[in-house]
């Protein structure tokens, strides 16, 4: 009984199939963000001059994300302007174990409540601000 021919060509499309599915696997794995993060928007009525995309975003001196994106805003009823930051937090800084944080996914009412975001100054030699998140007001110590 003769020896059967191997089909090269179809070993060929077969490894070269595997290889296009392994790369496009790894690049689609490698530009998903593994760390859930939540985006919000805060509003400032003073300069954000300082204030670049990337910049730290910390509660309690604690970083727990970064500035996304800064627009202007403009108000035609009253002619006010504000300047919107979008931030990204990473809720894996925030826990529950002590009773505060992330409850099912999302920030509890009970810890947003109060929260209030300034900005402040990052290095005295460049200028560049960080938005800190805490507790501020006559209410909060």
């Amino acid at each position: 009984m003769p020896a059967k021919k191997t089909n090269t060509t179809a070993i060929g499309l077969f490894v070269l199939g595997a290889a296009t599915l392994f790369f496009t696997a790894i690049i689609y794995l490698g530009s998903t963000s593994l760390s859930k993060t939540e985006k919000y928007v805060l509003y400032f009525d003073e300069s954000v001059n300082g204030l670049v995309v990337g910049a730290k975003v910390k509660f309690k001196g604690v970083p727990i994300g970064r500035v996304v994106e800064t627009f202007i805003g403009f108000n035609s009823a009253d002619g006010r302007t504000s300047v919107p930051v979008i931030i990204e937090i990473d809720k894996e800084k925030l826990f529950t174990e002590k009773g505060f944080g992330i409850k099912e996914g999302v920030f509890s009412t009970e810890f947003l409540s109060g929260l209030r975001a300034k900005l402040v100054l990052e290095s005295l030699i460049t200028g560049v601000l960080f938005i800190d998140i805490d507790y501020y007001g006559p209410e909060y110590p």
